[in-house]
């Protein structure tokens, strides 16, 4: 096989599907967009997922890419001969293009012939069909295996682990293959060539590539499989498996790019030591995770994306503080880290100090966790060896120390687990249950974070009619413990507030104040029966039953309220252009943007949508005055008020009304007019369940913003492709059937081909055709047309918008006519400058439309270029 390093892997790859007509794109960044399903890009396919559903047109039907992928199911895995949690995917798509005949033939060809492998190594699996399911064995798949080269003993037929799709969901889905590389004798017996359960993937025979997830079906919601309207190909192999198996080393640990890291955890620890192996490479392993997250920007933290970090980081200094390496050099392996892999992906290098910096305080903090955690399980480790009792940790103690120290229970289990301890899992889990049953219950009888505030009055709200008040302090708590006087961070309740709390899909009011004086921030507001609890920062300290004096933003206010007044107009607008089925079914409002989730069947079009804007902007138009009232709920539904999605009424409720658009129940602050909206804009349609749509709009000033930024894009795409914006669509039109035609006619070789057309003008043998090529290949194909075929060449050229004209006169001919005269001649046609001598002439302009007429007017021309 071929001795390979990992960036030359990187590259064959790439360039071989380059080679066959996929378009090489970047690798997207670790989080997802769009896409709540995900922490964090898990496969290659997961960035582009758009081009799969529909919602997004790719840039070519082929790509290609290199990815890195996140898979925090492994995470317990790491430390054995593959499992990472950071990958690089090598990843090709066919998007309505090939299918399996063609992508099988690919990918044996490369696997053989680009990268060495031997074809008696190879192995592949294929999708043996379902009878339960209705899916027959993947035929195609098998025949396209054997027609490559591959013996039919070599391709094993698998059960639903050759079938990838959604489990339970509706979607698109198929069978898949998956080439296996054979690691040898020496990794167990070899399979029989017959029976599948001989075929060892744990340690013989280890996946090298998917080499095609072949979607063809779509899963329905009663479970039965319609075709799709076009088939795809997704492919994926693991960049750190390939290197390993062409590297012939026995571990992804042992490869060109874990290797380097894997070393200086060595190093940190002294002498190498075989039971410490799964430590460096965990270390090795969680650190580069960790360091190409942080790059990204996200902080650790006790939930999300946040959290994956700062288990990756705490494992890993639980692990070095366990095993008497206290003082490991984090940042070292960091910024060796950052310098194997920068040239890849430089975003690494340009973020180091955020990286670092992002790693310092996580260490800080969890520092004092580990000291304090790991001295109490080594206090409940002697004293059950001090009383000859197997180490046993309970479910009550796991749960103290999580609970009382930070420790989490994955660390806990870890340490104990590899002293040879036992831990109660279940139990642990039972006092977690328990804890947040409790917790809830007394959220329910008034109480916060486990503290009453059963003594407090409901807090008195006056923001529908003042930005500001008088109040005076009736508690304080810090980290949930009520306090008489607080300074930094706190939570304040106050008798009375301006500041609307968090609730109904609407965030809270942010703004400043005093207390007794002291200025204060409050930057959120949350409420629980009837007492708001505002979360302040304050320089000096405030005491309970001080008077304070309470501010609002009142610009992010407006827009907030302006957000929540367009969601009622928007929500009226959808019932009445898409019907009465539609109904809110979450939403969320700040300052920046609405979103609103509603049940409807399909896909809102863009027409729809336009016409749902229209509606909403002539209701602002309007300037209809909002009214509110106070009324029985039972009175509220007569009238025609609409209830939103997971708020609780009382007996009397408030509703909020635009006269002959809008009324609802709503509890939330709006704008006086409708006209204060400003300006409604759509940003996006989206599913965000079955039956369930998502749309993101925005108002006022950010609309203006918005459709002001598309107007710059038109109007950039209008000016390189040389016609009015009103024109975009037909240019687009036309240039995507001459490319279709070129296409078919090839590129350069084409223009050089025996297939050109010669004819005779005033003695000249000439041709004259019109092509799509690169700008800087016009020149080469005019000079091969010419010299080949001997005659006057003229190239007539559309690309990036422009117009090129091309001439060349063969050697035999440049006393006969020549192409400077041509070209100068013809030139003003597409408006345009150049020149050049009697054996080669070109220029170019702007006017597209030129072309048509020089090569209308070529005969006579040419004859006025005849010397």
């Amino acid at each position: 096989m071929a001795g390979l390093s990992s960036d030359q892997i990187r590259e064959t790859f790439l360039t071989f599907f380059e080679k066959h007509n996929h378009l090489r794109i970047k690798g997207a960044s670790l989080l997802p967009k769009q896409d709540p399903t995900l922490l964090f890009i898990n496969a290659g396919m997961a960035a582009i997922k758009p081009y799969f559903t529909g919602k997004a047109v790719p840039p070519c039907p082929r790509l290609c890419n290199v990815q890195p992928c996140i898979r925090t199911k492994d995470i317990d895995d790491v430390g054995d001969r593959h499992h990472l949690t950071l990958f690089e995917m090598l990843g090709s798509w066919s998007i309505g293009d090939y299918f399996k005949e063609q992508a099988i033939a690919l990918a044996y060809d490369l696997l053989v012939n680009g990268f060495g492998f031997p074809r008696e190594k190879l192995y592949a699996t294929v999708y043996g069909g379902s009878e339960e399911i209705g899916l027959p064995c993947d035929d195609e798949s098998i025949e396209a295996w054997v027609a490559a080269g591959m013996p039919r003993n070599h391709v094993i037929v698998l059960g639903q682990d050759n079938f990838w799709g959604p489990a339970g969901e509706m979607g698109p889905c198929g069978p898949c293959t998956e080439v296996f590389y054979d690691c040898g004798e020496s990794y167990g017996p070899a399979y029989d060539g017959v029976d599948p359960e001989t075929f060892d993937t744990k340690r013989r025979y280890i996946e090298i590539w998917n080499a095609g997830v072949f979607m063809q079906y779509d899963k329905q919601a009663d479970g039965s499989f319609v075709k799709l309207p076009f088939k795809s190909v997704d492919t994926g192999s693991g960049l750190e498996r390939m290197a390993m198996v062409l590297s012939g080393v026995d571990s992804v640990y042992d490869t060109d790019l874990l290797k380097p890291l894997v070393d200086f955890a060595v190093a940190q620890f002294g002498d190498y030591q075989e039971r410490l192996v799964p430590v460096y490479r965990r270390i090795a392993d969680h650190m580069r995770a960790t360091t190409f997250i942080f790059a990204e920007g996200v902080r650790p933290s006790n939930e999300g994306q946040g959290y994956i970090p700062r288990r990756l980081v705490r494992k890993c200094m639980a692990l070095t503080a366990r095993e008497g390496c206290p003082n490991f050099d984090y940042e070292g392996i960091i910024n060796l880290c950052i310098d194997r892999f920068a040239a890849a992906y430089p975003r690494l290098s340009e973020n180091r100090e955020q990286i670092l910096e992002i790693f310092r305080a996580e260490q800080k903090d969890f520092s004092k966790v580990i000291e304090r955690g790991l001295a109490k399980l080594d206090a409940l480790a002697e004293a059950a060896k001090t009383a000859g009792v197997p180490w046993k940790v309970s479910g009550a103690d796991a749960f103290y120390l999580f609970a009382t120290f930070g420790m989490p229970f994955e660390l806990s289990r870890d340490f104990v687990l590899e002293r040879g301890g036992e831990i109660d899992e279940a139990g642990f889990r039972a006092e977690f249950a328990n804890h947040k049953k409790i917790s809830r219950a007394k959220a329910k009888d008034g109480e916060v974070s486990e503290i009453s505030l059963a003594d407090q009055n409901k807090t008195v709200f006056l923001g529908y009619d003042q930005d500001s008040s008088t109040a005076k302090v009736t508690a304080l708590l810090v980290n949930a413990e009520r306090v008489n006087e607080a300074s930094g961070t706190f939570d304040a309740v106050f008798d009375q507030t301006p500041f609307y709390a968090e609730m109904g899909g609407q965030t809270s009011d942010t703004g400043t104040g005093k207390i007794g004086g002291i200025p204060i921030e409050i930057t959120a507001v949350r409420k629980v029966a009837g007492i708001f609890i505002h979360r302040c920062t304050a320089q000096g300290t405030v005491h309970v039953g001080e008077s304070a004096e309470l501010q609002i933003d009142v610009p992010r206010r407006k827009k907030i309220a302006a957000n929540h007044s367009a969601t009622h107009l928007m929500h009226a607008a959808l019932r009445e252009l898409l019907g009465t089925h539609v109904h809110q079914a979450g939403s969320k409002v700040d300052e920046n943007e609405l979103r609103f989730d509603f049940h409807h069947p399909a896909k809102v079009t863009d027409d729809e949508l336009w016409a749902i804007e229209q509606r909403v902007n002539g209701w602002i138009c309007d300037n209809i005055k909002q009214t509110t009232d106070e009324l029985p709920y039972d009175q509220a539904i007569a009238r025609g008020a609409l209830a939103f999605f997971g708020d609780t009424y009382g007996a009397i409720v408030r509703t909020v009304q635009f006269p002959g658009a809008s009324v609802e129940l709503c509890g939330g602050t709006h704008v006086k007019s409708s006209g204060d909206i400003g300006l409604f804009r759509f940003v996006s349609e989206s599913s965000v369940a079955a039956g369930i749509r998502r749309v993101v709009a925005y108002t006022g000033l950010k609309a203006l913003e918005y459709a002001h930024e598309r107007e710059l894009t038109l109007r950039g795409i209008s000016q390189k492709l040389g016609v009015a914006i009103d024109k975009i669509p037909e240019r687009l039109d036309r240039m995507i059937e001459q490319q279709k035609a070129q296409k078919a006619a090839g590129k350069a070789a084409s223009a050089a081909s025996g297939e050109a057309e010669i004819r005779t003008v005033a003695g000249i043998p000439c041709i004259c055709q019109r092509t799509l090529l690169d700008q800087k290949d016009l020149r080469q194909a005019a000079l091969d047309l010419a010299d080949k075929h001997n005659v006057f060449a003229c190239l007539l050229n559309e690309s990036d918008g422009k117009a090129a004209v091309m001439a060349v006169a063969a050697e035999s001919l440049v006393k006969q006519v020549s192409a400077g005269k041509f070209v100068s001649a013809a030139l003003p046609l597409v408006d345009g400058r150049g020149g050049g001598k009697p054996r080669m002439a070109q220029g170019g302009g702007a006017r597209i439309e030129g072309l048509a007429q020089i090569e209308a007017q070529f005969e006579a021309l040419l004859t006025a270029a005849k010397l």
